[in-house]
């Protein structure tokens, strides 16, 4: 049984890992702060994405890490073959093949998804970290050109997540 100790301590060290996955972004932003520049961030929640990953998309991506053989052919088979339906009262909706979205709730689902976005800091010049889900790319903003060129690598994320390489 826990305690509200237990709680406590098992939230401290939540609050301590994220404050270790952060510290890089906030230390360079802060760097760039004390030389009395400015600095552009850009927040990006990608919880959405996990259903638009694309499977032959992400099994090409797998493909070019090396994975192959009978760990590409399993992992083929978690994905592909599914089907979704909507029941609503007592009336229900054709089934449908579902083409993209890696499954959420299992192990693998979180994996896969970090796998597909891997690649996603050859798209920018700016600097990027990326925890899970959440995405930060930032830049120092010397003039209008650097705020054009955060614009233009936002551009380029949007094309990799869309297109792909």
């Amino acid at each position: 049984m826990y305690t509200n100790a237990d709680a406590m301590t098992n939230k401290l060290h939540e609050i301590h890992a994220l404050i270790e996955i952060h510290k890089p972004v906030l230390d360079k932003v802060t760097q760039i702060l004390d030389e009395k520049e400015a600095v552009d961030v850009i927040y990006m929640d990608m919880k959405k994405a996990f259903d638009t990953v694309p499977h032959q998309r992400l099994l090409k991506k797998l493909e070019s890490y090396g994975i192959e053989g009978s760990t590409h052919a399993w992992l083929e088979d978690f994905l592909l073959g599914r089907h979704q339906q909507v029941f609503v009262n007592k009336s229900a909706s054709a089934k449908e093949e579902v083409l993209s979205g890696v499954p959420q709730g299992s192990v693998l689902g979180p994996i896969l998804f970090i796998l597909y976005i891997n690649d996603l800091p050859d798209y920018v010049t700016s600097h990027i970290k990326i925890f899970a889900d959440d995405t930060k790319v930032f830049r120092k903003t010397e003039n209008i050109n650097d705020c054009e060129q955060l614009q233009r690598d936002l551009g380029n994320l949007e094309n990799g997540l869309q297109n792909g390489k």
